[in-house]
């Protein structure tokens, strides 16, 4: 005769298990209480037998491992929402802004009532997968991903959640936008169809010496040489709560003196003389920090006004692709510069602290560094 086989006795805290007549299983765990209040129930659902029991295995944990129960309530948005709150001194206003944008976005607006304990990699995956359905850039969900991870990062550090389920999840591939470069002979047609453009100096700038749009809109005429042919780059204009303001640039290596090229000098005489004849005309000009490149008005720049209408225009006008950002240029510079110069020097004038940097960001700019592989490969093999 067989003896049919009684389940065991439930331990303390494991809660009943069972499925509702919509499909979904539940499991009720006794939440211990203290002196004054009586023992509490929680309940966690999930669409198999195997997820609760997951679940009621990490909340049994997250109480072990001294996890506040205020913490284990909390929702997505909650969670996010402190960790925004912690973070918001110790990054740039823009860093920071780019972090809340894609948290309420892409993530809170979907997950956001989910209880932080509750969210699993199946919720995170299921996530990129609607974004992507949705038509969003694949880099836009790798963006998502990277911006989720931190902040469930944070919150695992502090023993909020067991693990950070982000990170069992894979974001999807990107595919490296293909940079943009200029041939010396387009350069040049460029530098021929701006000329005497209110903004000339500023692109001419930017293509000779590499600096990066914040830096020029940072410019100040103290900092100026034009005797010597040299502009010391130690000021950026950033983006703040209030507006943008003129501050630091974004690490000590990238303060440094760049010496200028006789075109970017001549442009600079005329970008002076024009300024000048501004302000004497204009009754609001208020250039109150001595900008080399303002508005009309002599106010600050702001960088999209700059992309959007300044340099698109002037891209349509050369017949160049209008994709080409301004910070291109930037790339364009080193490109330029590395056909002629060592990569120390090259590093130098775009503020690299390390010329590695400039290699991994600029080798495809390496004049015939594939022809003189090919040939060191024939003199290594060649046979006698």
């Amino acid at each position: 005769m067989v003896t049919k086989k009684r389940p065991r006795h439930r331990g303390n805290n494991e809660g009943s298990i069972y499925q509702e007549p919509s499909g979904r299983w539940k499991v009720q765990i006794s939440r211990p209480g203290d002196s004054r209040v009586k023992r509490r129930r929680k309940w966690l659902s999930g669409k198999t037998r195997q997820e609760v029991i997951e679940k009621r295995n990490e909340y049994l944990a997250s109480i072990l491992n001294g996890s506040s129960e205020a913490a284990s309530d909390q929702t997505v948005e909650q969670a996010t929402n402190v960790w925004l709150e912690r973070t918001r001194s110790s990054l740039r206003y823009t860093t920071w802004m780019n972090y809340e944008s894609v948290l309420r976005n892409h993530v809170t607006a979907r997950l956001g009532k989910m209880k932080l304990t509750s969210l699993s990699s199946k919720d995170v995956d299921r996530l990129y997968e609607d974004l992507l359905a949705e038509g969003r850039a694949p880099a836009t969900v790798a963006k998502v991903h990277r911006t989720l991870h931190t902040m469930l990062e944070y919150h695992r550090k502090r023993e909020n959640v067991i693990k950070n389920v982000a990170s069992l999840v894979s974001p999807p591939r990107v595919v490296q936008r293909e940079k943009m470069m200029l041939s010396p002979e387009a350069a040049r047609k460029f530098l021929e169809v701006i000329k005497n453009h209110r903004l000339e100096a500023m692109i001419v700038l930017a293509i000779t010496t590499g600096a990066r749009s914040g830096e020029l809109r940072g410019l100040i005429w103290d900092r100026v040489d034009l005797k010597q042919g040299t502009i010391r780059i130690d000021k950026s204009m950033q983006m703040t709560e209030s507006g943008h303001e003129l501050g630091d640039t974004k690490t000590r290596g990238s303060r440094r003196t760049v010496a200028l090229s006789r075109r970017a000098t001549e442009a600079l005489v005329r970008h002076r003389h024009r300024q000048q004849r501004e302000a004497a005309v204009i009754p609001q000009w208020r250039n109150t920090h001595n900008l080399v490149f303002t508005t009309t008005a002599g106010t600050r720049l702001d960088a999209k006004n700059v992309l959007n209408r300044v340099l698109r225009p002037l891209l349509h006008k050369a017949v160049l692709p209008a994709t080409l950002r301004f910070h291109d240029l930037r790339d364009i510079a080193a490109s330029l510069a590395l056909t002629k110069r060592p990569v120390t020097e090259v590093a130098a004038m775009l503020g690299h602290s390390h010329p590695g940097t400039t290699l991994r960001v600029n080798a495809h700019a390496l004049p015939g560094s594939g022809e003189h592989v090919a040939a060191a490969m024939d003199d290594l093999l060649a046979t006698s």
